[in-house]
Protein backbone atom coordinates (compact mmCIF):
# COMPACT_ATOMS: atom_id res chain seq x y z
CA UNK A 1 0.00 0.00 0.00
CA UNK A 2 1.57 3.49 0.89
CA UNK A 3 4.56 1.98 1.98
CA UNK A 4 5.58 -0.11 -0.82
CA UNK A 5 8.63 0.02 -2.94
CA UNK A 6 10.61 -1.19 -5.69
CA UNK A 7 14.07 -1.94 -6.37
CA UNK A 8 14.70 -1.63 -9.94
CA UNK A 9 18.53 -2.70 -11.45
CA UNK A 10 19.17 -1.32 -15.02
CA UNK A 11 21.00 -3.92 -17.39
CA UNK A 12 22.92 -3.18 -20.40
CA UNK A 13 23.03 -5.30 -23.02
CA UNK A 14 20.88 -7.63 -25.28
CA UNK A 15 19.56 -10.70 -24.77
CA UNK A 16 20.84 -13.65 -26.58
CA UNK A 17 17.49 -13.87 -28.54
CA UNK A 18 17.67 -10.45 -29.89
CA UNK A 19 21.32 -10.93 -30.81
CA UNK A 20 20.69 -14.56 -33.02
CA UNK A 21 17.97 -12.29 -34.37
CA UNK A 22 19.88 -9.54 -35.64
CA UNK A 23 22.66 -10.91 -37.78
CA UNK A 24 25.90 -9.56 -36.16
CA UNK A 25 26.90 -13.17 -35.95
CA UNK A 26 30.49 -12.41 -34.65
CA UNK A 27 28.94 -10.85 -31.61
CA UNK A 28 26.50 -13.55 -31.15
CA UNK A 29 29.40 -16.02 -30.91
CA UNK A 30 30.92 -13.94 -28.24
CA UNK A 31 27.81 -13.99 -26.38
CA UNK A 32 27.29 -17.89 -26.96
CA UNK A 33 30.86 -18.41 -25.80
CA UNK A 34 30.06 -16.50 -22.06
CA UNK A 35 27.04 -18.08 -21.83
CA UNK A 36 28.54 -21.90 -22.04
CA UNK A 37 31.36 -20.32 -19.69
CA UNK A 38 28.38 -18.56 -16.90
CA UNK A 39 26.24 -21.68 -17.31
CA UNK A 40 29.32 -24.33 -16.79
CA UNK A 41 30.46 -22.37 -13.56
CA UNK A 42 27.35 -22.55 -11.76
CA UNK A 43 26.55 -25.78 -12.65
CA UNK A 44 29.91 -26.88 -11.35
CA UNK A 45 29.63 -24.68 -8.47
CA UNK A 46 26.56 -26.24 -7.70
CA UNK A 47 26.96 -29.89 -8.75
CA UNK A 48 25.32 -31.94 -5.72
CA UNK A 49 26.50 -36.02 -6.01
CA UNK A 50 22.85 -37.17 -5.58
CA UNK A 51 20.19 -39.09 -7.66
CA UNK A 52 17.04 -36.36 -8.66
CA UNK A 53 14.10 -37.45 -10.51
CA UNK A 54 12.86 -35.19 -13.71
CA UNK A 55 9.44 -34.07 -13.84
CA UNK A 56 8.91 -32.66 -17.22
CA UNK A 57 5.61 -35.08 -17.59
CA UNK A 58 4.46 -33.64 -14.11
CA UNK A 59 4.98 -30.03 -15.38
CA UNK A 60 3.67 -30.95 -18.70
CA UNK A 61 0.37 -32.54 -16.90
CA UNK A 62 0.19 -28.82 -15.04
CA UNK A 63 -0.09 -27.01 -17.88
CA UNK A 64 -1.79 -29.00 -20.14
CA UNK A 65 -5.32 -27.18 -19.46
CA UNK A 66 -3.98 -23.85 -20.76
CA UNK A 67 -2.85 -26.07 -24.40
CA UNK A 68 -5.96 -27.40 -24.52
CA UNK A 69 -8.19 -24.04 -23.66
CA UNK A 70 -6.36 -22.84 -26.84
CA UNK A 71 -6.54 -26.12 -28.81
CA UNK A 72 -9.07 -28.43 -27.59
CA UNK A 73 -8.35 -30.95 -30.40
CA UNK A 74 -4.68 -31.43 -28.98
CA UNK A 75 -6.21 -34.17 -26.64
CA UNK A 76 -5.95 -36.85 -29.22
CA UNK A 77 -7.54 -40.41 -29.19
CA UNK A 78 -6.17 -43.41 -29.15
CA UNK A 79 -5.86 -44.50 -33.29
CA UNK A 80 -5.09 -47.35 -35.05
CA UNK A 81 -4.09 -47.83 -38.79
CA UNK A 82 -4.52 -51.63 -39.72
CA UNK A 83 -3.33 -53.39 -36.63
CA UNK A 84 -0.93 -50.72 -35.62
CA UNK A 85 -1.85 -48.68 -32.24
CA UNK A 86 -1.26 -45.17 -31.66
CA UNK A 87 -1.68 -44.34 -28.25
CA UNK A 88 -4.01 -41.49 -27.07
CA UNK A 89 -2.16 -38.24 -25.73
CA UNK A 90 -3.52 -39.64 -22.35
CA UNK A 91 -1.85 -42.97 -22.73
CA UNK A 92 1.47 -41.48 -24.35
CA UNK A 93 2.17 -39.21 -21.23
CA UNK A 94 1.57 -41.93 -18.71
CA UNK A 95 3.91 -43.99 -20.52
CA UNK A 96 6.16 -41.28 -20.54
CA UNK A 97 5.62 -40.59 -16.84
CA UNK A 98 6.64 -44.63 -15.84
CA UNK A 99 9.70 -44.40 -17.78
CA UNK A 100 10.37 -40.56 -16.45
CA UNK A 101 9.91 -42.41 -12.55
CA UNK A 102 12.63 -44.85 -13.38
CA UNK A 103 14.92 -42.14 -14.73
CA UNK A 104 16.86 -40.56 -12.39
CA UNK A 105 19.57 -38.02 -13.23
CA UNK A 106 22.77 -38.58 -11.43
CA UNK A 107 23.11 -35.57 -10.39
CA UNK A 108 21.51 -32.37 -9.28
CA UNK A 109 22.62 -28.18 -10.26
CA UNK A 110 21.21 -24.66 -10.08
CA UNK A 111 19.16 -24.17 -12.51
CA UNK A 112 17.32 -20.55 -14.09
CA UNK A 113 13.78 -22.34 -14.21
CA UNK A 114 13.23 -20.26 -16.95
CA UNK A 115 16.05 -20.09 -19.60
CA UNK A 116 14.54 -18.77 -22.01
CA UNK A 117 16.91 -17.34 -24.82
CA UNK A 118 14.66 -13.26 -23.54
CA UNK A 119 15.77 -14.05 -20.28
CA UNK A 120 19.67 -14.27 -21.03
CA UNK A 121 21.21 -10.97 -21.11
CA UNK A 122 24.71 -10.29 -22.63
CA UNK A 123 26.81 -7.11 -22.17
CA UNK A 124 29.45 -6.77 -24.94
CA UNK A 125 31.59 -4.16 -22.57
CA UNK A 126 32.40 -6.94 -20.01
CA UNK A 127 31.71 -9.57 -21.52
CA UNK A 128 29.93 -11.21 -19.11
CA UNK A 129 26.67 -12.44 -18.51
CA UNK A 130 23.26 -11.62 -16.22
CA UNK A 131 20.64 -13.77 -15.89
CA UNK A 132 16.70 -12.15 -15.67
CA UNK A 133 13.67 -13.74 -13.90
CA UNK A 134 14.85 -15.58 -11.91
CA UNK A 135 11.51 -16.66 -9.66
CA UNK A 136 11.78 -20.35 -10.87
CA UNK A 137 15.23 -21.05 -9.91
CA UNK A 138 16.06 -24.31 -8.28
CA UNK A 139 18.16 -27.36 -7.70
CA UNK A 140 17.39 -30.32 -10.23
CA UNK A 141 18.06 -31.85 -13.52
CA UNK A 142 19.71 -29.57 -15.49
CA UNK A 143 17.99 -30.84 -19.26
CA UNK A 144 14.90 -29.30 -17.51
CA UNK A 145 16.98 -25.48 -18.74
CA UNK A 146 18.53 -27.30 -21.94
CA UNK A 147 15.57 -28.07 -23.21
CA UNK A 148 13.68 -24.34 -22.64
CA UNK A 149 16.41 -22.98 -23.72
CA UNK A 150 16.55 -25.28 -27.44
CA UNK A 151 12.32 -25.00 -27.85
CA UNK A 152 12.75 -21.22 -27.12
CA UNK A 153 14.91 -20.70 -29.83
CA UNK A 154 12.89 -22.70 -32.26
CA UNK A 155 9.54 -21.36 -31.96
CA UNK A 156 10.15 -18.00 -32.34
CA UNK A 157 7.87 -16.83 -35.64
CA UNK A 158 11.10 -16.68 -37.57
CA UNK A 159 10.84 -18.63 -41.28
CA UNK A 160 13.30 -16.85 -43.68
CA UNK A 161 16.00 -19.88 -44.05
CA UNK A 162 18.98 -17.70 -43.05
CA UNK A 163 17.50 -16.44 -39.84
CA UNK A 164 16.38 -20.07 -39.40
CA UNK A 165 19.12 -21.55 -39.71
CA UNK A 166 21.21 -19.24 -37.31
CA UNK A 167 18.45 -20.30 -34.90
CA UNK A 168 19.13 -24.01 -35.45
CA UNK A 169 22.97 -22.90 -34.90
CA UNK A 170 22.36 -21.85 -31.22
CA UNK A 171 20.29 -24.40 -30.56
CA UNK A 172 22.81 -26.78 -31.40
CA UNK A 173 25.81 -25.67 -30.30
CA UNK A 174 23.94 -25.55 -26.25
CA UNK A 175 23.47 -28.67 -27.06
CA UNK A 176 26.54 -29.76 -27.98
CA UNK A 177 27.71 -28.33 -24.73
CA UNK A 178 25.35 -29.20 -22.31
CA UNK A 179 25.83 -33.07 -23.45
CA UNK A 180 29.59 -32.59 -23.09
CA UNK A 181 28.90 -31.49 -19.64
CA UNK A 182 27.00 -34.49 -18.69
CA UNK A 183 29.42 -36.81 -20.45
CA UNK A 184 31.96 -35.49 -18.50
CA UNK A 185 30.12 -36.54 -15.17
CA UNK A 186 29.31 -40.10 -16.40
CA UNK A 187 25.52 -39.10 -16.97
CA UNK A 188 24.66 -41.59 -19.54
CA UNK A 189 20.89 -41.02 -19.73
CA UNK A 190 21.10 -37.24 -20.54
CA UNK A 191 20.02 -37.58 -24.19
CA UNK A 192 16.92 -39.40 -23.06
CA UNK A 193 15.87 -36.84 -20.05
CA UNK A 194 16.32 -34.42 -22.83
CA UNK A 195 13.95 -35.70 -25.59
CA UNK A 196 11.39 -36.16 -22.39
CA UNK A 197 12.01 -32.29 -21.86
CA UNK A 198 11.82 -31.18 -25.26
CA UNK A 199 8.23 -33.09 -25.82
CA UNK A 200 7.32 -31.07 -22.80
CA UNK A 201 8.22 -27.63 -23.69
CA UNK A 202 7.17 -28.62 -27.73
CA UNK A 203 3.67 -29.27 -26.33
CA UNK A 204 3.18 -26.47 -23.32
CA UNK A 205 4.81 -23.98 -26.09
CA UNK A 206 1.69 -24.34 -28.11
CA UNK A 207 -0.71 -22.10 -25.36
CA UNK A 208 1.33 -19.54 -27.00
CA UNK A 209 1.46 -20.29 -30.40
CA UNK A 210 -2.59 -19.44 -32.61
CA UNK A 211 -1.24 -19.94 -35.58
CA UNK A 212 -2.61 -24.05 -35.53
CA UNK A 213 -0.11 -24.99 -38.48
CA UNK A 214 2.38 -23.81 -36.31
CA UNK A 215 1.47 -25.03 -33.08
CA UNK A 216 0.41 -28.69 -34.51
CA UNK A 217 3.83 -28.90 -35.83
CA UNK A 218 5.02 -28.35 -32.18
CA UNK A 219 2.78 -30.55 -30.89
CA UNK A 220 3.70 -33.60 -33.72
CA UNK A 221 7.50 -33.16 -32.65
CA UNK A 222 6.74 -33.60 -29.25
CA UNK A 223 4.54 -36.43 -29.63
CA UNK A 224 7.46 -38.15 -31.93
CA UNK A 225 9.83 -37.55 -28.84
CA UNK A 226 7.86 -38.73 -26.20
CA UNK A 227 6.84 -42.06 -28.88
CA UNK A 228 10.61 -42.49 -29.07
CA UNK A 229 11.10 -42.60 -25.32
CA UNK A 230 8.46 -44.96 -24.26
CA UNK A 231 9.60 -47.39 -26.96
CA UNK A 232 12.53 -47.33 -26.10
CA UNK A 233 13.55 -50.77 -25.33
CA UNK A 234 17.07 -51.51 -23.64
CA UNK A 235 19.88 -49.39 -22.30
CA UNK A 236 18.78 -46.27 -21.64
CA UNK A 237 22.37 -44.66 -22.20
CA UNK A 238 21.53 -46.33 -26.01
CA UNK A 239 18.88 -43.97 -26.47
Amino acid sequence: KKTSSMLIELLPGQTIQDLALSGDLELLGRALLAQCHTAEALWEKTLTAAPVTSSAIRQLRSRLPEVLSVHPHFRFKRRTIGSFVLASLDELLAAAEAVEQQLAAPYSVLIHGDYNTNNILYDQTEDRIHYIDLHRSTETDLTQDVSVYMVSNFRLPVFDKARRNVLNAVIMEFYRFSAAFAAAKGDTTFDMRLALGLGRSLITSTRFELSQRFAKLMLNRGVYLLERVTAHRGDPATF
